[in-house]
């Protein structure tokens, strides 16, 4: 590198500046978070006063009556997280996050239900604390309350807060409902008993599944396959090998009246000569990344 001389009297060039975008950037796995803006988040206290149980944030492993969080006997020592997340081995009795992320909290007692909803896609935690205040001696039959605080907070975005006022469990679901959208009514079979293991990996192996259910008379309506009934886990394919028939499959699931589910995830392998893939590009259909490419994970 050679410097210019600076003369008596002349100033000396500024520093180039330092990209300040990049100072937050983690990385893990390979891949990097950047953080443009800093490190930032958003969070909120909602109070639940004489409201002893609270329900909701889905999903976690722990009992239907959300647990407090600051430790102690029987609390959790960590908030509970929403962040959706493929967790194969999961603890039980825990706040830590499983495949389901819904930001949306009920609050119960004797004749009254109110609900929240935290309209944040990012990753959260919440904080759950109770106190009890203590009857007054003086006043009889008056007994002591339990109030419920929470405390929410999200890695990024805006406060976006909906508060579901009841008075009854149902009042406060239709709302929930008439701000969310409803759940289709499910096709008959759809609600019925579903056999689905990772993974049955020839067609073979799911037939001979299927006249198993007959032989012990067990009663099933539908039976899974996972990624490995593909040409290369490529969607929208075929195993040609370990799946050559895979319409004759069908049609002994079909002659009893049973339906097959094929997984199909969001995530298209990139390679070359594979339609679905080819025309995703040329339709500019895939999600793509922050410098406006196709985003690869």
């Amino acid at each position: 590198k050679i410097e210019r001389e600076v003369k008596e009297g002349e100033e000396a060039p500024p520093e180039p500046a330092e990209d300040e975008s990049t100072w937050w950037d983690e990385s893990f796995g390979g891949n990097t978070d950047s953080k443009p803006r800093g490190p930032e988040s958003v969070g909120l206290d909602i109070s639940f006063p004489g409201y002893g149980h609270v329900y909701g944030i889905a999903s976690h492993t722990g009992p239907l009556s959300l647990k407090e969080t600051r430790g102690g006997t029987d609390k959790y020592t960590d908030p509970y997280r929403l962040y959706n997340s493929d967790v194969f081995e999961y603890e039980m009795d825990s706040p830590m996050t499983l495949y389901g992320a819904i930001p949306f909290m009920q609050a119960h007692r004797k004749d009254s239900t109110v609900g929240v909803l935290w309209l944040n896609a990012a990753e959260s935690w919440i904080d759950i604390v109770k106190s009890k205040t203590s009857s007054n001696p003086l006043s009889l039959g008056i007994g002591g309350t339990t109030d419920t605080q929470t405390h929410w907070f999200s890695e990024s975005g805006l406060l976006d807060v909906f508060v579901f006022l009841g008075p009854t469990p149902k009042d406060v679901i239709q709302s929930y409902g008439e701000l969310t959208g409803y759940t289709q009514l499910p096709q008959q079979f759809a609600i019925a008993y579903h056999q689905c293991r990772w993974n049955y990996v020839t067609d073979e192996d799911v037939r001979d599944v299927d006249r198993k259910f007959d032989r012990y008379k067990i009663p099933y309506d539908v039976i899974w396959l996972d990624i490995e009934y593909t040409d290369g886990k490529k969607y929208f394919t075929w195993d040609p090998h370990n799946f050559p028939d895979p319409l004759g499959m069908q049609k002994q699931l079909d002659s009893h009246d049973r339906k097959l589910v094929v997984i199909i995830d969001p995530h298209i392998k990139n390679e070359a000569n594979y339609h679905v893939v080819d025309e995703l590009k040329s339709k500019s259909l895939a999600v793509k990344n922050k410098d406006n490419n196709i985003y690869e994970g």
